[in-house]
């Protein structure tokens, strides 16, 4: 067909330089229907490869349609569809529940349609990458690549419940915020402004640091399958049956996932790094297609991968990332055989932070001061770096970090109150910022102003002043033996990059680089609990999930120890109650043991100087 005829013949109206076909009614298995806006280019002859992106967060959001005219302006079809249950589609939304076979349903709809060329390629972002990774696990035959962007590989793992068994602390304010725009909502003022209360900071603190909710007492009561959802992720602490479906933990159907070309991108201070990562190792272990990878250093979101900064850390503006012209290139690889330059570079590509000026540096429009710690890529062949020496530094009484092992019987005791938690400042986190700042921040108390380090529950560790540059890329692993007078506690590591006072930062600047935590009814594994007995050493691991950081010459490398990190993680009440109902809380005296014979240690990804 030529142009005319192809365009001609579609029943869409023309939308700048698309075609819009509007609310297309797209059939799932069991007779509920899904809406879909296609846009087709408006010039050219068809029929074109479809690309789909399938959102919680209405098709018809402005980024995503900016989008969905960009592709269509380059020779490609463009869907956006609303999830079941959400705007404008049929049936409920249940977290994580109908994604694989909704997806799966889509894909196979969307190939058969007269503009497609029978090949269909997934997009997305977040909850938008999970709708991705679980309808992949079916095997659609249309589906010839992905394009898989800041997703988690277990929502066990990023996203409601967290590395080490503790609870997300933006999954309350995430089920307010997806209330917020349900059509119930939307349809009833008086009932939006009651979620708007809600998600106050006054009101929404007290009951994120309780750390429970019972049905019927909140707004959420007003959304069952919502409520459900968040009752859910609330009280199923340890993994069991309820977290292993296909949206919920794909990594749980890896073996699954057909043999076709994938792009992940991930970032450092994304709440997902960890499960893009688990991702990348998993399928390229498995499959015989390009799999890529990008880290770059943002925060979570799609806007967020636009910007140069996490935080109050600049990078520098090599580090912004142009989302649509990414896609594009390997779109045009994959599906239209395009030279875009792809075939010629390695299948991993790193931001390696630090190195930057450590000046004070203001960037328009917004008046913020922020630390320039600078940055550059650089392309790798894998993940984990064949050449990282896994290296571990010991904790010592003194609060020293070093290369050698203790050879006392040192140990340090602290008292952790959870009505007094440590503030969450900055870090990988998304949905709480009503309640806190994420990305790369001075490790400062946002209230008082003064160094988290001056608190009596924060232990702090710390090298001597570096004597050369010293990179970390790779996984950070703490193993701590602790013991506790509580049935029940948390303990909490973070990595930080030590700047020396400056003229500029006269009382220094301590960024954050990542975290972790470790909830200890889980110390025999997360399958199931058992609570500690008092006095009794046990060794916990803290997965500080993975980064890449150069420390400069002079900077020190700084764990600080503690047993709380709120709101990006809820706070233990130390009781032992079962998780999501508990009723009390207490103080618990919690102990680091640093002897020979219980030598805690984080193991540091060092790179060998080049």
């Amino acid at each position: 067909m030529d142009a005319r005829s192809s365009t001609d013949a579609i029943a869409g109206k023309r939308v700048d330089r698309s075609i819009l076909l509007e609310n297309c009614r797209v059939p799932m298995r069991d007779g509920r229907t899904l809406a879909t806006d296609v846009y087709l280019p408006a010039h050219g002859s068809g029929p074109w490869p479809v690309i789909v992106e399938r959102t919680p967060y209405h098709r018809e959001r402005t980024i995503l349609v900016r989008a969905a005219h960009y592709f269509s302006r380059h020779g490609y079809a463009f869907a956006l569809q609303d999830v079941r249950g959400r705007y404008d589609s049929d049936g409920d939304w249940d977290f994580g529940v109908n994604e694989a076979e909704d997806g799966y349903d889509t894909v196979e709809w969307l190939a058969s349609q007269p503009w497609s060329d029978g090949r269909v390629a997934t997009t997305g972002l977040s909850y938008s990458n999970s709708t991705q990774s679980s309808l992949a696990t079916l095997r659609p035959e249309a589906l010839v690549t992905q394009f898989r962007c800041q997703g988690q590989s277990s929502y066990y793992v990023s996203g409601l419940r967290m590395v080490g068994g503790a609870l997300d602390g933006r999954m309350y304010p995430f089920m307010l915020h997806m209330a917020l725009s349900d059509p119930r909502a939307r349809a009833d003022a008086q009932l939006t402004q009651r979620i708007e209360a809600h998600l106050a900071h006054d009101r929404l603190m007290p009951i994120l640091l309780r750390g429970t909710i019972d049905a019927g007492t909140t707004v959420l009561a007003e959304f069952p399958d919502y409520e459900r959802s968040l009752l859910d992720t609330l009280t199923r602490g340890g993994f069991d049956d309820h977290w292993r479906n296909r949206t919920l933990s794909p990594q749980e159907y890896y073996d699954d996932v057909p043999d076709v070309p994938m792009m992940l991108v991930g970032s450092w201070y994304d709440m997902h790094t960890k499960g893009t990562l688990n991702d990348y190792v998993e399928l390229r272990r498995r499959l015989s297609q390009p799999i890529h990878l990008i880290m770059g250093p943002w925060l979570h979101g799609e806007e967020p991968v636009r910007h140069s900064f996490s935080g109050d850390t600049e990078f520098g503006g090599a580090a912004a990332f142009d989302y649509n012209d990414e896609r594009r290139r390997w779109f045009d690889h994959v599906l239209r055989g395009i030279d875009s330059g792809l075939q010629d570079e390695p299948p991993v590509k790193l931001f390696v932070m630090g190195g930057g000026s450590g000046r004070r540096r203001m960037d328009a429009p917004t008046p913020t001061h922020r630390l320039d710690h600078g940055g550059t890529w650089r392309w790798e062949q894998e993940w984990p770096l064949a050449r990282m020496q896994p290296t571990p530094y010991y904790l010592h009484a003194g609060g020293a970090l070093t290369a050698d092992a203790s050879t006392g019987t040192e140990s340090i005791t602290y008292r952790f109150d959870p009505r007094n938690p440590v503030p969450s400042v900055g870090g990988a986190m998304s949905g709480v910022s009503s309640v806190a700042r994420p990305g790369g921040l001075d490790q400062r108390d946002p209230t008082s102003g003064l160094p988290l380090e001056q608190r009596a529950d924060v232990l702090v560790f710390r090298t001597a002043p570096l004597e050369v540059d010293t990179e970390l890329t790779g996984p950070v692993l703490a193993t701590l033996f602790v013991s506790s007078d509580a049935p029940d506690t948390d303990f909490t590591v973070k990595l930080i990059d030590e700047y020396p006072p400056s003229p500029d930062w006269p009382e220094g600047f301590s960024l954050n680089i990542c975290d972790g935590i470790i909830r200890s009814r889980f110390h025999e594994g997360f399958d199931h609990e058992a609570m500690l007995e008092p006095g009794e050493i046990y060794r916990l691991e803290v997965d500080l999930s993975a980064t890449s950081n150069l420390f400069v010459r002079g900077h020190r490398i700084r764990i600080d120890v503690s047993s709380s990190n709120f709101p990006k993680y809820d706070v233990n009440p130390n009781t032992g109650e079962p998780l999501g109902r508990q009723r009390s809380s207490r103080p618990a005296n919690n102990t680091v043991h640093l002897s020979a014979d219980h030598p805690s240690q984080v193991l540091l990804p060092v790179i060998p100087a080049s």
